[in-house]
């Protein structure tokens, strides 16, 4: 994994590692409404996830970021969370916990 980090330049590097940390908070966050309120863990993970693409992509707009740039930017990032969401959705719906 780091062989692909490094093949990255600086902002992009950034922007992967904020992703990760933002993703162990979300499912933290999913966690927390899991065992707190009793919410399904899949379903507040995908909610929580999507909810978050909605933000970064709302960032990103705002910012004027392009979605053609050669690093990565917020946009990347908001498919990133819509690929997350949509992948736990999947597992959740296969599995049946959804």
């Amino acid at each position: 994994m780091n062989g692909y980090l490094s093949a990255l330049d600086a902002s992009s590097r950034r922007r992967v590692r904020f992703f990760v940390v933002k993703l162990t908070i979300t499912g933290f966050f999913a966690i927390t409404l899991c065992t707190v309120n009793g919410y399904p863990l899949f379903n507040s993970l995908a909610f929580l996830c999507g909810w978050q693409s909605l933000f970064v992509a709302s960032i990103a707009l705002i910012q004027r970021q392009s979605p053609q740039s050669g690093a990565l930017t917020g946009w990347d990032e908001s498919a990133a969370f819509l690929g997350v969401a949509s992948l736990v959705r999947l597992i959740g719906t296969v599995v049946g916990w959804g």
